[in-house]
């Protein structure tokens, strides 16, 4: 993306950001940067009420992968995206829901440490991205290009 497309890509954030905090915009812009090469060129997102809010309660960052390299990332051999699904209602959660959990929770504690705010991070399949893509969101990142 272009310095100029960034820039107007950026007015769609909510005030809290741009108006009140340009300087966390762009340590979230830097950031971005970073998620984006570690997670395989996936799409960063900032979505929720940090686009939508003048106060946001938390920052909501996704990154977007492929299923295939999020059940190769998190999963065993055989387990399989409906696997992880079903984690966080298991008495017992499968591997793959561990995995990811334990991913995102210490990504989302250095990032909250780093940022001085309450950062809510999340990686999500392509499979599962449809969440977002009817809510209001800002691609921070995307250092592959792609669809997302």
């Amino acid at each position: 993306m272009s310095e100029a497309a960034e820039t107007l890509a950026a007015e769609d954030l909510g005030p809290a950001l741009l108006r009140r905090e340009p300087h966390f915009h762009e340590l979230l812009r830097i950031r971005a940067r970073w998620l984006s090469a570690r997670y395989y060129g996936g799409a960063v997102f900032l979505v929720g009420s940090a686009v939508t809010s003048d106060d946001p309660r938390d920052v909501d960052l996704v990154v977007v992968i492929p299923e295939a390299l999020f059940l190769a990332s998190y999963g065993d051999e055989g387990e399989t995206f409906e696997t992880f699904r079903c984690g966080p209602h298991h008495p017992t959660p499968p591997a793959i829901w561990r995995r990811w959990a334990r991913d995102v929770a210490r990504q989302g504690a250095e990032l909250t440490s780093e940022l001085r705010r309450a950062i809510d991070f999340k990686v999500q399949s392509d499979r599962d991205a449809a969440t977002i893509l009817d809510r209001p969101r800002h691609l921070l990142c995307h250092v592959a290009g792609g669809r997302w």
